[in-house]
């Protein structure tokens, strides 16, 4: 596959990614103005898009788009697209990319078993994997360090939305320049905490062997709705999602994306073909 394939791939995935977090954002701050009576899963406004005429094109495209996300993850990870290195450090960030391609992977198929009549539930989706990991004899400790790994990942996703490293790679400047940045470092900051609160649940559901402890983001954006000034709580979160969900369709059309075929890859890896 040429880089200039995986550019449009992960141009169409930066665009996708920000629609659903527009999506996300926007039914979230339903909710916390109370014209829902609590925030709704993604897969719920899917199914009323489905309602509609060409719901289903739709629904198609965010699956397809969301897969060319996933792909272009991978290949950050696989092909080294950022050229993060191979030591300690970009290894690791490789690794993050990674992780990241097989979650856009496994979202990717919401949208697409929903076209198939199916109404997958995120939240009873985590718990049915979580009870199912927990009857493994060393079930408990995978679940913990998963929360843990969930948890740092949230740290170093907010700790680099302080940072703005990302600005680096927008080809931009000026005063859309900074908006950019603005909208992505609140983005980022409120994607950590909500992801730190579903990696402490499933914490949470380790320690107590209680696989009902598990929640997903909708779940994990329910029970901030249930905590004192939970509203304001969840209305900060929508803001949020609604900040980084610009920001990525902004990164899709000005992010500078260098991708490699897997030949010049193999050159930058020292390999010999």
């Amino acid at each position: 596959m040429k880089g200039r394939s995986f550019e449009w791939m992960a141009r169409i995935g930066y665009v996708t990614r920000g629609t659903v977090f527009l999506v996300l954002g926007a039914v979230t701050m339903l909710a916390a103005f109370g014209s829902l009576r609590r925030p709704a899963e993604p897969k719920d406004v899917l199914h009323t898009l489905l309602s509609h005429a060409l719901g289903g094109l739709a629904v198609g495209a965010i699956s397809a788009g969301l897969l060319c996300f996933a792909v272009w993850r991978i290949v950050q990870a696989l092909l080294d697209a950022d050229r993060c290195g191979s030591d300690l450090k970009g290894l690791a960030r490789r690794g993050v990319f990674f992780i990241q391609g097989l979650f856009y992977v496994a979202l990717a198929g919401i949208p697409a078993t929903m076209l198939l009549g199916t109404r997958p539930s995120s939240d009873q989706a985590v718990r049915d994997w979580t009870g199912w990991l927990l009857q493994w004899p060393f079930g408990r400790w995978v679940l913990a360090l998963t929360g843990v790994i969930v948890i740092v990942s949230a740290v170093a996703t907010g700790i680099n939305g302080i940072r703005a490293h990302f600005k680096r790679r927008l080809a931009i400047r000026g005063g859309e320049r900074a908006i950019i940045t603005a909208l992505g470092q609140f983005g980022f900051v409120a994607r950590a905490i909500v992801y730190a609160a579903v990696g402490a649940f499933l914490l949470m559901a380790a320690l107590h062997a209680d696989p009902g402890e598990a929640r997903g983001v909708a779940g994990t954006l329910r029970a901030i709705q249930q905590e004192s000034f939970g509203s304001i709580w969840l209305a900060l979160a929508a803001a949020g999602f609604l900040a980084f969900g610009c920001y990525s369709i902004a990164e899709g059309a000005w992010r500078r994306v260098e991708a490699p075929t897997v030949h010049q890859a193999a050159i930058r890896a020292g390999v010999k073909r």
